[in-house]
């Protein structure tokens, strides 16, 4: 994706240095939070198991978040979703396949959700506090980003979440940002 990558998500490959050892994978560095105006206000780690689907979700207004995510084992497939509508990829779908060799950054404005391929486990900062008040989701099986979402599940029988699974389509979220 060629575009300014302050304003969109993208993934870069933090410092990883291996030897008969083992390795060492610096996560956070400063230039690269201040690089994106991010100051870290939640640190959370996500277990999933083989199938879960979780998301697509956002806080709106001042609640907002940014995110830096880390694959820590396993295997992931993460979706985002611009919503800001004065963007000119409003409404458009951005996967990620993680490794455990490179960090996502997504900015505020983007709705997220993952798939586990297998048995895996995230790490992920913030720069905000979750509040649920303020959280918007859209359904993984909105037809505007199913398509996308189908190549990755490929008819596996998921786990979701009944919150997750009970959010609304695209046009009803456009509505609340």
């Amino acid at each position: 994706m060629k575009k300014n990558k302050i304003n969109y998500p993208y993934l870069f490959k933090g410092k990883f240095l291996k030897d008969k050892r083992g390795y060492l994978d610096k996560f956070y560095d400063k230039k690269i939070f201040k690089k994106n105006n991010f100051r870290v206000i939640e640190v959370q780690i996500s277990k999933y198991n083989k199938n879960v689907f979780r998301g697509i979700y956002m806080q709106t207004g001042k609640y907002g978040e940014a995110k830096f995510i880390k694959l820590l084992s396993g295997e992931l497939i993460w979706f985002t979703i611009d919503l800001r509508k004065s963007s000119r990829t409003f409404g458009k779908i951005f996967p990620f396949k993680l490794s455990s060799r490179k960090i996502l950054y997504t900015p505020r404005g983007f709705a997220h959700g993952s798939f586990s391929i297998k048995k895996s486990e995230v790490l992920i900062i913030a720069d905000n506090n979750y509040d649920n008040k303020f959280s918007i989701g859209i359904n993984y099986k909105d037809k505007n980003f199913f398509p996308t979402i189908k190549k990755f599940i490929k008819n596996k029988k998921i786990t979701i979440s009944r919150w997750h699974n009970s959010f609304g389509n695209f046009e009803e979220v456009k509505n609340k940002i």
